[in-house]
């Protein structure tokens, strides 16, 4: 019963260790659904690609620059090697331009866009409305930041 006992104190003691080591978040990110959306293209050899043009904003609480460098998607689920392309895009800190360049001041925020071009017709017949679109964004530590879009909507499906 004492080693029980202990196992259970020593567990708790490293969970508590574990999350005072990982520090403080510093990249914030926030979907904005009404400018994304989803969609299904038949292209002139007859297959169907599906495209996500992901819209949101990007706050850096560091105190130093962050610059997005990947995108993943991981809900909803394609195959490996399906995404032809893909991108990440900030805003200029002082122009309305976008580029993979542009780094995320210290302590601000700034619009973003993600682009992913896959292969083969993605979450559903094209009839559904809205679908739950989760990515995973990359900064340049290579630390991914997950973002969720719980209603993306297809234009093309009406409203």
């Amino acid at each position: 019963m004492t080693l029980v006992l202990l196992t259970i104190v020593f567990a708790v003691l490293a969970l508590f260790k574990m999350l005072a080591e990982r520090g403080k978040p510093t990249l914030s990110l926030i979907a904005n659904e009404h400018q994304s959306f989803w969609h299904h293209a038949k292209q002139t050899d007859g297959s169907v690609i599906t495209q996500f043009a992901l819209r949101f904003q990007a706050t850096n609480m560091g105190d130093t620059a962050i610059h997005l460098s990947g995108v993943a998607l991981k809900r909803p689920w394609v195959r490996r090697g399906s995404i032809i392309d893909r991108h990440v895009h900030t805003r200029h800190p002082t122009q309305n331009t976008y580029s993979s360049q542009f780094p995320i001041k210290p302590h601000s925020l700034t619009d973003a866009s993600a682009h992913m071009i896959v292969r083969g017709q993605v979450g559903g017949n094209g009839r559904q409305r809205a679908m739950r679109v989760v990515v995973r964004i990359q900064d340049h530590a290579g630390r991914w930041h997950k973002l969720v879009f719980p209603h993306l909507k297809d234009p093309a499906a009406g409203s």
